[in-house]
């Protein structure tokens, strides 16, 4: 019986520490922007021509330029959080949640390949454009996300 309690504490334990544990992607920002703030700012960078449309050339053209800090043509995730959070101020926890959003093949790394993962989440209407409304929603339900499905119990 004694041996019973024990495992059922330790389990309960394991769990707390689980639920616990997803709340790093609670969205913290270092100069209080708020996501719709963060998420303006990185559609005027992706969107380099303010046409109203997010190219793949585009894409690439900001990782590489601005994430891809050791030339390598690949973004990884320790890139990636640093930039992001030195950019938007977002936390780097969640800009590492931010990235797995971006990491569309699941590797570890932003590369060419997940330009068009990318392309097929964020285009809606599957015309093969990512309009700057298309990019706005996607980033608003990834900080939607993270907020709902991390937030700490009051």
């Amino acid at each position: 019986m004694k041996m019973h309690i024990t495992m059922l504490a330790l389990a309960v334990l394991l769990l707390a520490a689980v639920a616990y544990g997803q709340e790093k992607c609670i969205h913290s920002n270092a100069m209080q922007h708020t996501a719709d703030v963060v998420i303006l700012r990185a559609l005027n960078d992706m969107d380099q021509n303010g046409d109203g449309i997010v190219t793949d050339s585009e894409i690439l053209n900001e990782f590489v330029s601005k994430f891809d800090h050791d030339g390598s043509l690949s973004i990884s995730r320790a890139e990636f959080v640093k930039q992001w959070h030195e950019t938007y101020h977002d936390s780097t926890d969640f800009a590492a949640f931010i990235f797995t959003k971006f990491d569309t093949t699941g590797d570890g790394t932003l590369g060419l390949f997940d330009v068009s993962g990318l392309k097929s989440k964020v285009d809606t209407n599957h015309d093969g454009k990512i309009t700057d409304v298309e990019f706005t929603i996607f980033l608003t339900h990834a900080y939607n996300e993270c907020e709902v499905t991390h937030h700490r119990p009051e």
